[in-house]
């Protein structure tokens, strides 16, 4: 996202579509943009091995064998500039970057913002020769997380001519906190929400970056962890919720953005994303401490090649069901003051459309 999205909490939504004809090829590239864009969340894997197969034909092709929405879950991982404190960086991406790239018009898009601390080691065993904190150069500060769906229903010329323009204006001011944005995208039952969670939000949300050994084969990767490790995270009692998304090739969903580095060197992409939700960090900490995710854990040396745990310290809700959420549309310490006061007439429609416009919405709650 470094974009454009996350809470991690409604990041599994089904049921959400986006109207794009995508059947015309820079109407796909635009969609494939927009969505890259705006984000900075049955069960089976691929197949097969990865093939020299575009993500616009992989599309094309699960669309047509199912006639109906895919679900895809966006990832943008984000580093920030090393001038910049991270204050302000959480601030402005949350409050400036954010709000714009909320403003996107695509029917039933989710857009979430996770605020990351440093990995933690007490969130996930430690293993030989299975690297468990990043180089320094390394560490990532955000993950900006979309769900969105597609049909290939023709949208409105005159919301694409505005996505585009939001598209421009939100690459143009990456620059500004991001040294690098990195995007990753989890398609159809490649994203597996293995337990969900009755709370929605409040969770304490440990997200999992995972790397597999070159030479390990990719659905023996993808089987111990669909198979093995998370069937007994979820099955644990201390977890709340888990989700495990199988990423596409990172150089399938890549994108370019002036002054910010787009491209993970291949010894440091990423191949699946964890994401888990506890009561407290105790909780997690204890779940991993226990013996029989431990020994399963233990075999983690036969497939991983770096497993980085990061908590997240905020998590936010930047756009709902195609919609900006109160955040999304006025930032954080505005709607932070508001609900201080009890100033509910500021939620209004009616105030709101005096604000921002006249086709200003209210997300679906």
């Amino acid at each position: 996202d470094g974009h454009c999205i996350p809470i991690f909490f409604n990041m599994h939504n089904e049921n959400s579509s986006i109207t794009l004809n995508i059947k015309d090829n820079v109407t796909m590239k635009f969609f494939l943009l927009s969505i890259v864009l705006f984000i900075i969340s049955s069960v089976s894997p691929v197949s097969a091995e990865r093939k020299d197969v575009s993500l616009q034909d992989k599309l094309l092709g699960m669309e047509e064998q199912t006639n109906s929405p895919v679900p895809v879950s966006a990832f943008v991982l984000l580093d920030a500039r090393d001038d910049i404190s991270r204050d302000v960086f959480y601030a402005y991406w949350r409050d400036v970057h954010g709000i714009l790239a909320a403003r996107y018009d695509m029917a039933g898009r989710n857009y979430f913002q996770h605020h990351l601390d440093i990995v933690d080691q007490q969130f996930w065993p430690n293993t030989q020769s299975v690297q468990t904190v990043p180089e320094v150069a390394d560490h990532i500060e955000g993950v900006a997380v979309a769900t969105f769906g597609y049909t290939s229903k023709e949208a409105d010329q005159a919301v694409k001519e505005r996505n585009m323009k939001i598209s421009s204006l939100v690459l143009q001011d990456e620059q500004n906190i991001f040294k690098g944005t990195y995007s990753f995208f989890s398609i159809d039952k490649n994203s597996i929400l293995m337990k969900s969670s009755e709370r929605g939000e409040g969770l304490y949300t440990v997200i999992v970056l995972l790397r597999k050994i070159e030479k390990i084969k990719l659905l023996s990767f993808q089987s111990y962890l669909r198979d093995e490790l998370a069937p007994a995270l979820a099955a644990d009692d201390r977890s709340e919720k888990v989700v495990l998304n199988f990423l596409e090739d990172h150089t399938l969903t890549a994108y370019s953005s002036p002054g910010v580095d787009n491209i993970l060197p291949v010894d440091k992409r990423y191949d699946a994303v964890l994401e888990m939700g506890f009561e407290t960090a105790e909780a997690a900490t204890n779940l991993f401490n226990a013996e029989p995710i431990k020994k399963i854990i233990s075999k983690q040396q036969l497939f991983l090649k770096a497993a980085f745990a990061y908590p997240v310290r905020a998590t936010y809700t930047m756009a709902y069901n195609g919609r900006p959420t109160q955040v999304g549309l006025r930032g954080y310490p505005a709607m932070k003051a508001i609900n201080s006061v009890g100033a509910d007439n500021q939620k209004r429609l009616e105030l709101l459309q005096v604000i921002y416009g006249a086709d200003t919405k209210i997300p679906v709650q």
